[in-house]
């Protein structure tokens, strides 16, 4: 079992922004914490230049919740940055706290764009809350979009031997790689939150 939209909508009624970080943190921590996992970021982050060229190119933010990683994808030079939810109420959160950007309301598994119009897609901890079914559906829809050439940049939790909640699947990265078959994914690192272990996987679309 996954998530829902209805499930985050419900979570973000009742906290706001900190519904897409660990129970316990307040906002000093989520900033903290994602400053700390950008810096990890690096091999993800050498991919999107990469794929940039010294070129405008657009990454799309899969799963951006309230916008946790717009200001960071906006450093990139030539990023134009366009985020996208299943959560109504976080989307519209996004819009408020980041004048510039674009965001959409999105329905699982669904992207207002045609084949191969996206040049990167930055998802970072969406996955591991869809059940497999519906992270193998995500990832189809992810694919349809990147152009051939286009950067995928995926981070997700990968503990070992620790049980999958509702709102929660550790995977492991073969997993991941086996669901975006037309993606050459490597694993590029790890970073640690506590006792879990989260794997960034970057990939080139074939």
């Amino acid at each position: 079992m996954g998530t829902t939209p209805e499930y985050w909508e419900e979570r973000a009624a009742r906290q706001g922004v900190l519904a897409t970080v660990k129970h316990g943190y307040n906002e000093d921590d989520m900033r903290q914490v994602t400053d700390a996992w950008w810096s990890q970021m690096r091999p993800l982050r050498a991919r999107l230049a990469d794929v940039g060229g010294g070129k405008p190119f657009n990454v799309l933010d899969f799963g951006c919740g309230f916008g946790r990683w717009h200001p960071y994808l906006s450093r990139i030079p030539w990023a134009r940055y366009v985020g996208v939810d299943v959560c109504r109420r976080l989307v519209e959160e996004a819009k408020a706290r980041n004048g510039l950007g674009s965001f959409y309301h999105i329905r699982p598994a669904t992207l207002p764009f045609v084949d191969g119009q996206v040049d990167a897609v930055w998802c970072v901890t969406v996955l591991q809350h869809l059940d497999d079914a519906a992270a193998a559906r995500s990832a189809a829809e992810i694919q349809r979009v990147l152009r051939p050439g286009a950067a995928l940049c995926l981070t997700e939790n990968t503990t070992p031997d620790l049980e999958s909640a509702p709102h929660v699947h550790f995977r492991p990265a073969a997993f991941y790689r086996e669901i975006f078959g037309q993606v050459a994914l490597a694993e590029l690192g790890t970073i640690a939150e506590g006792e879990e272990v989260h794997t960034m996987l970057g990939g080139v679309r074939q």
